[in-house]
């Protein structure tokens, strides 16, 4: 028998490697290539179940007396309750010289309060009924946006309110404001991506708000809280 054998030596034990006459035969090929293992069979996937059914909840559309669409819409099992308010309004109404300046606003009233409460006291009564509120311009809606437990729903829906339609826009804020703006500026200039897609808005709306993605320093800095208003 042509057997290959290599012992080992440990301490109190031997450990021997005993190679077959084919692999020695395969390792004494000069130049062959190894093999590759045969593809395995791959199993197919389970069947997958049956769809649960879906049923699409019945939703409530009203007015209220001030002109407001309403649409109320039940979904899911958990006691809370989202509420979403849309102004058609945001950068589409910007002209060419306040670009960002719906940004800008939108921030003025949430860090600005209102004129019957605070920005302290907005934070802190949206954190005491278990969410918070957030607004945010987009190319041409508003929107303010909360998620509380659904036995905060009409309190959070006025407070809501009250930013919406009071908001004090207060002048002490809007040079910090300013100064952030012009670092966001900085660091979306320094980036590759936002600066194809202002060439590709660019080229695909000239001489339209959706084209505008980005101010300069100067029309920042010319930024006030009149035009915010």
């Amino acid at each position: 028998m042509n057997r290959l054998l290599k012992s080992i030596a440990l301490p109190g034990m031997a450990l021997g490697i005993v190679l077959s006459p084919a692999f020695s035969a395969q390792g004494q090929q000069s130049g062959g290539a190894p093999q590759k293992p045969a593809p395995t069979q791959k199993e197919a996937p389970p069947a997958g179940g049956p769809p649960k059914a879906f049923v699409v909840a019945q939703k409530q559309t009203f007015s209220l007396p001030n002109g407001i669409q309403v649409t109320m819409v039940p979904y899911g099992t958990l006691p809370k309750v989202s509420i979403l308010a849309t102004v058609r309004a945001g950068d589409l109404n910007e002209s060419a010289d306040q670009i960002w300046i719906a940004d800008i606003t939108t921030r003025l009233m949430k860090e600005g309060g209102t004129t019957t409460r605070s920005a302290e006291q907005v934070a802190q009564e949206s954190a005491s009924m278990g969410g918070q509120v957030s607004l945010n311009a987009g190319a041409d809606q508003t929107q303010a946006f909360a998620d509380v437990l659904s036995e905060f729903g009409p309190k959070m829906a006025e407070l809501l309110a009250d930013l919406l339609q009071h908001p004090l826009l207060p002048e002490s804020e809007f040079p910090r404001l300013k100064q952030d703006a012009l670092r966001r500026l900085a660091i979306t200039r320094s980036q590759s991506q936002p600066l194809a897609s202002e060439k590709f808005l660019k080229a695909l709306y000239p001489d339209h708000p959706y084209g505008r993605s980005f101010p300069t320093e100067e029309m920042i800095a010319k930024f006030s809280v009149a035009a915010a208003r």
